[in-house]
């Protein structure tokens, strides 16, 4: 019996109708019950349409239903109604959202965990061939894990493959340096929401025009363009929501041109904001290659008005490190 309402449940999800995403969830929760997992139903309040307020007497502000499985003694919040979710990742609205869950037969208020910063994380990799005259050409992937990937996959169910690939590319017009020219060839991994979502990217252009002998090449090539997102406020009322914690990591390899080499050692830099963010961009440097390594990490999800000096403050030190340059010479001369 429970097999055949199982196979039912199933078909009946298959069946080409649009459905609100709280049906999907109802019905795994009524999978999980059938199956003996004795799942935990939870209703709240999603952060992109309001705040839960346990004071507001009314259930029409729980409009997202989760679902709480235990596994091996954890909880694990599931997000089945959010398409293209990996197990065990919700939405970044179901996040850190308050809501009512039934438990042990009674209604208590719940506050779902905030998401963790290497949950979201962009990853930029590859390597660049310069020229003495300052050109760039080569191949870099750039990795989406978490809300990213899930934005993007749910792009790509709505409009398709060529609206993710434009998405990408409109997204790294905006971070390359001016003058460089990034195409996504290819997505991998678009309808596998348990892998990273990866786009293969051809790049080329001018990254600098020589100067006399010299070659000064941006050291971060995805952020010497970065502006400042925190503008400065003489007073800030309310707090800061940037949806979810994430983080950017970036490994860029220059590979040098014969004849010229890497005028001394950049710096290491490190910046720290209490527990809030954190910025790291180190140089390795090779006979024939620099490789730039770049981390920048934003740990919060909401962030009360009162901290938002600090937050610009951070962000203003972040541009001024991003505006660091490598500059290359001939070796001949470099070793006069």
């Amino acid at each position: 019996e429970h097999t055949a309402l199982v196979q039912r449940a199933a078909d009946e999800l298959r069946q080409p109708r649009d459905r609100h995403s709280n049906q999907i969830a109802y019905l795994y929760y009524a999978l999980a019950r059938v199956a003996g997992l004795n799942p935990q139903a939870e209703r709240i309040a999603s952060r992109s349409q309001r705040l839960f307020s346990l004071q507001f007497r009314d259930p029409s502000q729980l409009d997202t239903a989760l679902v709480v499985l235990k596994i091996g003694g954890t909880d694990v919040i599931l997000d089945p109604g959010t398409p293209m979710a990996p197990f065990g990742t919700l939405h970044w609205a179901h996040a850190a959202a308050g809501g009512l869950a039934l438990v042990d037969g009674k209604l208590q208020p719940i506050l779902i965990p905030e998401q963790k910063v290497t949950d979201n994380t962009t990853i930029h990799v590859g390597s660049l061939n310069i020229s003495p005259q300052g050109a760039a050409s080569g191949t870099l992937k750039v990795a989406f894990i978490g809300q990213e990937a899930l934005r993007l996959r749910q792009l790509g169910l709505r409009s398709g493959d060529v609206a993710v690939k434009n998405e990408i590319d409109r997204m790294l017009s905006a971070e390359v340096p001016t003058g460089v020219t990034a195409k996504v060839d290819h997505v991998a991994f678009l309808d596998d929401p348990n892998r990273q979502l990866l786009a293969v990217v051809a790049v080329s252009g001018q990254l600098a025009t020589p100067t006399g002998s010299h070659l000064a090449l941006p050291r971060n090539f995805f952020a010497s363009r970065q502006t400042n997102p925190y503008p400065a406020e003489q007073s800030r009322i309310n707090p800061v929501d940037v949806h979810y914690p994430a983080q950017t990591e970036d490994e860029i390899t220059y590979v040098l041109p014969a004849g010229l080499m890497l005028v001394g050692q950049p710096q290491d830099s490190l910046l720290k904001w209490e527990q809030n963010a954190a910025y790291q961009a180190k140089t390795k440097t090779q006979a024939n290659s620099v490789t730039n390594v770049r981390l920048l990490a934003r740990a919060f999800t909401l962030l009360d008005a009162g901290e938002y000096a600090g937050l610009h403050d951070f962000f203003q030190k972040v541009v001024t490190a991003n505006q660091d340059q490598i500059v290359l010479t001939p070796a001949a001369q470099a070793a006069k």
